[in-house]
Parts: C-alpha cells; structure tokens; sequence
C-alpha cells in the first residue's frame, strides 16, 4: 500500500497478492483518492486481470480488468491502520485486519500524534 500525489490529489494505491479459489496466483490493485482530514475510512475499489501473457505472447486487447470487491481503509493512529476487505465475487471470504508501520517515520512524516 502506498501514498502519494496524482496531478495533485493525494492518492492511495492499493496492491494485494493473493489467491484465487483454485489456489492460483491472483494480484489486486486499486488507487483512489483520500482525504488527508480524515482517519476514514477510505473506500478503493479493487480489480485483478485475466488473460494476459508474458513476452512475445503479450497482446494488450487480449487482457480483461475485473472488479473483485473493495478494501476500506481507517487510519487507527500514525503507526496502525484497519485495512477490511470484501469481494463481490463467488469464492472469497470477508476479513478485517489490523496492519502495522514496518518502517520508522522520518521528520519529513511526522504525526501530529507524536
């Protein structure tokens, strides 16, 4: 999960590698705008793709986007946030975890907390 800025908005990007009901490799992503004012929650609608090759046999027209739920996001305090997930396809279970700061904040991203 990151943050940043796009054409001015700050935005979250979202990424999940996961599985498919059939054990294969499955990569969700997402990106919508936040609202820095607020703890949220922030709602990012999720997609996965399907039908794409590597190398040579890459046809872009031949690669489908999917819609395969959302994630929401609410901002516990500067070091913790409640990422909940749920899917609008058949196969997947709803979850709710709470994700921790694996990296130290720099003074450049200092928490009003703190």
């Amino acid at each position: 999960m990151g943050f940043g800025s796009i054409d001015g908005t700050r935005t979250v990007v979202v990424t999940l590698y996961t599985y498919d009901a059939e054990g294969r490799q499955m990569w969700l992503f997402g990106y919508a705008p936040i609202d820095e004012s607020s703890l949220g929650p922030h709602r990012v609608e999720l997609h996965r793709t399907r039908d794409g090759r590597w190398g040579p046999a890459f046809d872009p027209a031949a690669v489908q986007r999917e819609r395969w739920g959302a994630v929401s996001l609410r901002f516990l305090d500067c070091d913790r946030i409640e990422v909940a997930y749920d899917s609008s396809l058949p196969g997947f279970a709803a979850a709710t975890h709470v994700m921790v700061r694996l990296i130290p904040r720099t003074a450049a991203s200092a928490c009003p907390e703190a």
